[in-house]
């Protein structure tokens, strides 16, 4: 072999091994696996902002407002269409609700089990009607019994003056025959004690029908006690009590006993209370003129006045109680519903001696 041929032996490369051959592949899939995603993040960042920068409009810069110069003159303006935009509303404004004047739980005079009820609620009913009734066997007896006391007082009465009738008739007689010398005193003396006894039996029978007459009324009112009735024109609001249950006008006694029968409102005395800030004190006066609205019914007023001022006030609201008296309420005011009312306010005066 030359020379040169070994020079060239010596340059050449060896093949690389089956295993280092394989190695060598596998890392540069590795180095692939790191460096694809990379690249393709790259490309998608760079594609954004190509198309990004080509949609977005410019911006310009913002050109500051200009207004021309203010004035004292525009400024007198703007407060003038103020204050005539926004009127000023001089009337006092207060929140309350109305209330009835008469409103009460009618309950009967004595303790008793209800054998009937006659109303309902919502009913109306008029001063003197039938609300309920007691069990009142027991009453209805003594009744009866005051009763035949009555007559037989009476028929005794009635057979004393009888007697004593009689017996003066006599008693004139025998002065007569006294006067004769037809009989003697003795016998003239017993007849006038006769007819002397026979005028006390009448005053006691008399004292007796008397008596007999107040047992009569006695009974009468105890079973009248046992009828409930309204004491004025109203309506039935509340039904408190039903048949078979017991009631007493002393005590609630628990669960079972009940303290009245039920609840009338009178409807024409409505009225409404509120509650005024202590600072327009002076300007409340009885007759003061009002102005009602309704929450339940908006755009609806009514008027009327002030009738009293509670000479009383609240610390803790810091707030004086005023009744208002209401000319034209209709069937819509109820009690209990809430109100807006505007008072028209009086001169304010150095004491305050006449709103109460």
């Amino acid at each position: 072999m030359s020379l040169k041929s070994e020079q060239l032996q010596k340059l050449s490369i060896p093949a690389a091994a089956p295993d280092t051959q394989r190695s060598a592949e596998r890392r540069a899939n590795k180095r692939w696996a790191v460096v694809a995603p990379l690249l393709a993040t790259s490309l998608s960042m760079a594609a954004y902002a190509y198309f990004h920068a080509e949609t977005t409009p410019a911006v310009t810069p913002a050109q500051p407002l200009t207004s021309p110069a203010a004035t004292p003159e525009s400024h007198a303006a703007a407060a003038s269409a103020t204050t005539a935009a926004v009127p000023v509303d001089p009337r006092i404004k207060a929140s309350g609700y109305v209330v009835a004047q008469r409103i009460t739980t009618v309950s009967s005079s004595v303790a008793g089990v209800v054998r009937r009820v006659f109303v309902r609620e919502g009913e109306q009913v008029k001063a003197g009607q039938l609300l309920a009734e007691l069990e009142n066997t027991a009453a209805l007896v003594r009744v009866e019994r005051a009763k035949k006391d009555l007559q037989a007082a009476s028929y005794r009465l009635e057979q004393a003056q009888l007697k004593q009738q009689r017996l003066q008739t006599e008693l004139a007689r025998f002065r007569q025959l006294a006067a004769d010398r037809l009989i003697s005193s003795s016998q003239l003396a017993d007849a006038e004690l006769e007819t002397e006894l026979a005028q006390r039996q009448v005053s006691a029978e008399q004292n007796q029908l008397a008596l007999s007459r107040d047992q009569l009324k006695i009974a009468s009112i105890e079973l009248d006690y046992t009828q409930v009735k309204a004491p004025f024109d109203g309506v039935v609001t509340e039904l408190t009590a039903q048949v078979g249950e017991t009631v007493s006008p002393l005590t609630g006694g628990g669960g079972f006993i009940r303290t009245g029968i039920c609840t009338i409102v009178d409807l024409a005395s409505l009225q409404v209370e509120v509650d005024v800030s202590e600072k327009h004190l002076q300007a409340l006066a009885p007759g003061q003129a009002v102005t009602i609205g309704l929450d339940a019914y908006q755009g609806t007023d009514y008027h009327g006045q002030v009738s009293y001022v509670v000479p009383v006030i609240d610390k803790l609201k810091g707030a004086v109680r005023v009744k208002v008296a209401v000319q034209d309420f209709d069937e819509k005011a109820l009690p209990g519903m809430g109100v807006q009312v505007y008072l028209q306010p009086q001169a304010v005066v150095a004491t305050n001696k006449g709103a109460w």
